[in-house]
């Protein structure tokens, strides 16, 4: 099993931040937008949904209600790589990278987790099943908290 390159301290002590080479706080809340957590709901015509959760709620909602959902409203969500694809060709005008992205990672998850609802099967198992019996698993400073919990109470106090 491959190690971590830097020995993590639960206490915060290597935490890297993109903002690291000026003089701002580890803390992100001193450098970024005071944007909240995004849950994407797909809902088509039957009795089901599916779900992706994202980052940036300002611009990233604005991108999925006002651009994103008048395109793929009436879509087969069996299609996904051609949903995804539309939303990348579709956004090339403003970029697909960046904020942009995050839009997409919450639609095209979403579809994901709708599609393996209306087969009957996990996601892992649409995308080809596993590979290995264990995998090596990391967190990229997605500045989320990796705590199944948390997002369940957050949607359920927010959504539901």
């Amino acid at each position: 099993m491959t190690q971590p390159r830097v020995d993590l301290d639960p206490n915060g002590g290597n935490f890297v931040s993109p903002m690291d080479r000026y003089n701002y706080d580890k803390n992100s809340k001193s450098w970024t937008a005071n944007w909240d957590r995004v849950a994407c709901l797909v809902t088509p015509k039957m009795e089901t949904w599916g779900l992706g959760i994202t980052l940036h709620s300002g611009p990233v909602c604005s991108i999925i209600n006002d651009h994103f959902s008048q395109l793929l409203i009436g879509e087969n969500p069996m299609a996904t790589e051609k949903l995804w694809d539309m939303m990348r060709r579709a956004s090339s005008p403003y970029g697909t990278a960046g904020i942009t992205s995050y839009a997409i990672s919450a639609v095209d998850n979403a579809i994901w987790d709708l599609k393996g609802k209306l087969i009957g099967k996990p996601v892992y198992e649409l995308l080809g099943g596993p590979v290995k019996n264990d995998i090596f698993c990391y967190a990229s400073n997605t500045l989320l908290k990796y705590k199944t919990s948390d997002y369940i109470d957050w949607f359920l106090g927010n959504w539901v």
